[in-house]
């Protein structure tokens, strides 16, 4: 597989909330890695959010002040699991301190980030996104603006 550029703050923000977006988080000190799927509800409210190999870990919500991740009964894991943890303290990273840690590389995993079909071509693998959904994205003037709750 390609090379994938790891992915800024502000593109990992856009990235995640995308629709079906997957992604992988290496500390490139220890070369532990954790992957992730985010699937955007049908109502398009909320995102559900996955863990490999465990399944539904919790629920999130866009918006000033709720970008967290909700934990549900149905949740695979406990609040407290490394699972749950670690894209808790991703999001907090995101939203509150707007950085990442220089050993955290963050990066797609192969997949659309919109519609999660398989990445083909050097640009799609690039941008994280195929030729249509990325079309789409671009159109969607308002996507950016209504996930973090900007006016």
């Amino acid at each position: 597989m390609r090379n994938r550029k790891p992915m800024t703050v502000e593109e990992l923000k856009q990235f995640i909330y995308a629709g079906k977006s997957g992604f992988v988080m290496t500390n490139t000190k220890t070369g532990a890695s954790r992957e992730y799927l985010v699937v955007q509800s049908r109502d398009k409210k909320r995102w559900y959010v996955c863990k490999q190999f465990v399944g539904y870990i919790g629920t999130l919500f866009a918006g000033p002040g709720a970008n967290v991740l909700m934990w549900s009964p149905n949740s695979k894991v406990s609040q407290l699991s490394e699972e749950f943890t670690t894209f808790t303290w991703l999001m907090k990273q995101l939203w509150e301190k707007a950085a990442l840690p220089e050993t955290l590389h963050v990066t797609h995993n192969g997949n659309c980030g919109r519609c999660g079909r398989k990445l083909t071509d050097d640009k799609s693998v690039e941008l994280g996104y195929g030729p249509h959904c990325w079309k789409m994205l671009s159109k969607d003037i308002d996507f950016w603006p209504r996930v973090v709750g900007e006016k």
